[in-house]
Parts: C-alpha cells; structure tokens; sequence
C-alpha cells in the first residue's frame, strides 16, 4: 500500500490500517440485507495458509473472519502474520515453496510477483461477478498483461478535511491557497495559533505522498511512458512551487500525519488533506474538539482531479497445493458482506461501491466512493523506496529554500534516472 509508519504524540496507527478506535461503527453487526449465499462447505475440509501483514486487518482476520470462514465451509485457516518492513523478503522467499497458499500483497508488488510467476491468475477462478464487485480502477491495479493476479482487499485513498465554519469546500488548489492565506493566525493570549494547511512533511514517502495528488492535479506526472522522470518539466515545477506557497501556511518542522490529524483535531487547522484512516478521529466527538465543525470532501481541481491510492491485494500463490480452497477463501473475503463487516469494524478500507452505500456507515463515505473513483496508486516500480527517498528530500529541500524549485528537481530527477539506468530500464 506503499505508506509508512504513522506516529503521534496521543496515538499510533499501523502503517497500512485503522485503529480500531477510529471507527464508530466497530464491531457493527452485519446488516441482513448485505448477506451473501454461504460459501459452500469443503468436502473434505482442509488447512490452509495465509501470509499477511502484522497489523489489525489481519488480527480480526483471525479473531473473527476465519472462525467464521471454519464453520461455513469446515477449512481451517492458519493466519501467519509479518511485520510489514520484512514482509516482501519473507514472500519472495515463501513463494519459491507451497507453505503458503494465500498472500496478502501490496499494490507495488503485484506487477513484480505476477511477471516472476509467483502468483496464479484468477480470471478462470474467480467469479465474474467477484470480479466487476470492486472499483475498476482498483482491480485494474492487479491486472498484468491481460491476466487478474490478485484482486482488492483493502484501499486506503487520500481525501481532503477542511473546517465547514470558516471555509466551503475548495473547488480548485488556487482555492485552497487563498483559504489559507486568509486565515492563518499566529497565537494571541489564549489563542492558539491556526494554520491555515497544516502539511503532512516527513522525509521520503510521506511528503511525496501529500505532493503527488497536487502534481497530478496541475496536469503533471512521475514519468513517461519510458520511465523517464518528469516531475522537473513545467507542470512539475508549477506543482512543486504551489507546494512550496502553501508550507508557508503550516506549522514549522516535518510533521506525521498522526501530528497533522491532531491540528485539526484541537481545532488548530483549516484544512489539510490525509489518508482517510484519519476521517473517523477528526470527527468524533471522544478525540476531536471541533468534531461537529469538520468536514470532508473530493480533491480540489487545477487541471484535472486526482488523489493517490494505498492498496492492499490478496493472491494466491502458483504452487499451491490447495488451489480450490484457496479461491474458496479469496471469494469468501470478497464477498460483499464479509467486506462490509470488515469495513464498518474498521479494519480495512472498502474496495466496493456497494459498502460505501451500506445503512449505518460513517457520514464520510460517500466522500471517499467518490474519491474512489480517481485515486491512482503512486508510481509502481521494484525502486519504489528508493525513488520516495530521492523525490521527498528533493521535495524538503525545495520547500524550505536550500535549493530553488528547478535545482531540487533537476537535481532528483538526474538521480532517478541514473537509478533507473543503473537497474536496465533503458535499453
């Protein structure tokens, strides 16, 4: 889901999933009218194995789903649970054997793992209305060649959060930079200062992460169709300069998205965009002084509307030895609802439009279906990490004045495709 560990000073968040004491509705029963037809039971029973992230998506996976999964079908499931930083070795060196038989594979491994034959297509296993049940942007992700490798399990998009008493939704980035100008306030006696877009800004992913939505919405992108990188031409440049105005608005220092979620929780914030994990918090009542003054919306539009995309994908693996039971579970986990009682437990991040209409869901998921509907995952390439740490430090040193826009992105852009040469791209 290419995102990182989230710290702050009163919470952590696991790095691909909610607390789940963000979300209202945890542990919500399951609305009758979203049952599906029991998955039917396994003739002979069976065990299988599933490799999964270490984080709350996977523990309520063991507590709850696959008892479930057990009486319905009488498959034993063993949940194996990594932590995330060790999790793609532990799976490139799993799928050279069978011990597994379903993996839990995040967006920028699918195309890697299916063009090194570790993954077993789906298109003939996995039922055609499985199949059209999740966002087609979202399912295309997994899709290689032709060919379904994996399908979606959990998707976390970036949405933007603003105060509906002191502004309305922006319709353009222009937009969000004049609110912020306006109101920015230092503190005055018991006043608090208020920023007027506090910027989620640490080193590497997370200030990537928060640019890559305006870079795509100024009609900018990462690459070609060549990979060559192309972040330093006019849009580019135009998008990093907006970015750099609009730091002038936040806090000082490189904050966590756990340290921005908490200006707007302590009303210290006007608007700001964050991964949706964050909507529940912002808007409760139990952790949020301005719960009831907090609003969501889509991404404002320069020249287009974008947002970027955390993914996580089930697949299972080429060398099962279990293959019917396999596609048994990854069904049972798609199915709509035992994904919407994950989703209203606040485990996962709905990949359906059907959940985001469900009755009883939070009053901002119509917001993220919409966002849904847009999102683009941030560039998928083995060098994923590596291009994060050039483009965020390009991106710090920008914004804070050591380099001039055009030097720092030059700069990280000669870097990136050295990178890339080095690794046979261009040939």
């Amino acid at each position: 889901m290419t995102g990182e560990k989230k710290k702050g000073k009163s919470r952590t968040l696991s790095r691909r999933s909610f607390l789940k004491r963000s979300s209202a509705l945890a542990g919500a029963p399951l609305l009758a009218g979203l049952m599906a037809p029991a998955v039917s039971r396994a003739a002979n029973g069976g065990t299988l194995r599933y490799l999964a992230a270490a984080e709350d998506d996977s523990v309520y996976m063991q507590n709850v789903i696959v008892p479930q999964f057990e009486k319905e079908t009488g498959i034993k499931v063993l949940v194996d649970q990594v932590e995330y930083i060790n999790l793609y070795t532990k799976e490139v060196l799993e799928f050279r054997s069978s011990t597994y038989d379903v993996y839990q594979v995040d967006q920028v491994w699918a195309q890697a793992y299916a063009k090194s034959g570790y993954l077993m297509p789906l298109d003939s296993e996995i039922s055609a209305t499985t199949l059209a049940s999740f966002f087609p942007n979202l399912a295309k992700i997994g899709n290689v060649n032709g060919k379904q490798w994996v399908v979606p399990f959990s998707a976390i998009p970036v949405n933007f959060t603003y105060r509906k008493d002191l502004v309305s939704a922006p319709a353009t980035w222009t937009d969000v930079l004049d609110n912020a100008k306006k109101l920015t306030k230092e503190a005055s006696g018991d006043q608090p200062a208020l920023w007027g877009f506090p910027i989620r800004g640490q080193a590497g992913n997370p200030i990537t992460w928060t640019w890559l939505p305006m870079l795509w919405g100024f009609g900018g992108d990462a690459f070609d169709a060549n990979f060559k990188p192309t972040y330093n031409n006019d849009a580019g440049l135009q998008a990093v300069d907006f970015y750099k105005q609009l730091y002038k608005y936040s806090p000082p220092g490189w904050l966590s998205d756990a340290q921005v979620s908490n200006y707007m929780e302590q009303g210290q914030g006007v608007q700001t965009t964050l991964q949706m994990v964050f909507d529940a918090p912002m808007s409760s009542p139990k952790s949020s002084k301005v719960a009831d003054k907090i609003a969501f919306s889509g991404m404002p539009k320069q020249v287009t509307q974008a947002s970027i995309l955390g993914l996580w994908n089930i697949g299972i693996s080429a060398k099962t030895a279990n293959k019917a039971n396999a596609v048994k579970f990854v069904e049972y986990l798609s199915r709509t609802d035992i994904a919407t009682q994950m989703a209203l437990a606040g485990v996962i991040g709905a990949t359906q439009p059907a959940i985001y209409k469900a009755p009883g869901a939070p009053a901002y998921f119509p917001v993220l279906s919409e966002v849904l509907t847009y999102v683009r995952p941030p560039p998928i390439l083995p060098e994923g990490n590596q291009w994060f740490l050039i483009t965020g430090t390009a991106l710090q040193s920008a914004l804070s004045g050591k380099q001039t826009v055009k030097e720092a992105m030059d700069d990280a852009a000669n870097q990136v495709q050295q990178l890339l040469a080095n690794a046979g791209y261009y040939k």
